[in-house]
């Protein structure tokens, strides 16, 4: 479907364990995100999205499975203390799903350029050189 094609829904090749693990992992992240913003401490949030990142690349996940690890994490992170802490949350959720977004980019951006030049290398004979 159209929806499929264009990464609107989850992909059915993520395993369902590993779609629940980020998840989790993103939860985790949003409380801390949420701590940096409130009370301007440093939990290294950007560093761990590049590790979840990495590992959902390995994966073969779409932006559509970010999407769907974002709601399911605002989903553990509750219920909320209040229409306040609801919103920061939200609004983490938005922001570092972002984030996490375009780390998952460069990851394949990464794996993509070593597959070039892998395949480049191999499909080039060598060069001779001259005189």
């Amino acid at each position: 479907s159209t929806r499929t094609h264009l990464s609107l829904e989850p992909r059915k090749g993520v395993p369902p364990a590993q779609m629940d693990l980020a998840s989790q992992r993103f939860a985790a992240l949003l409380e801390d995100a949420v701590e940096e913003a409130i009370y301007d401490v440093q939990k290294g949030v950007s560093r761990q999205l590049l590790g979840l990142a990495d590992d959902l690349a390995a994966w073969h996940a779409s932006p559509a499975d970010v999407l769907h690890i974002t709601r399911e994490a605002l989903s553990l992170a509750g219920p909320f203390d209040g229409p306040a802490e609801e919103r920061w949350f939200r609004k983490e959720g938005r922001l570092r799903s972002f984030e996490l977004m375009g780390h998952l980019v460069s990851a394949y951006r990464r794996h993509a350029l070593a597959w070039g030049v892998d395949a480049a290398a191999r499909a080039s004979p060598p060069r001779e050189e001259g005189p």
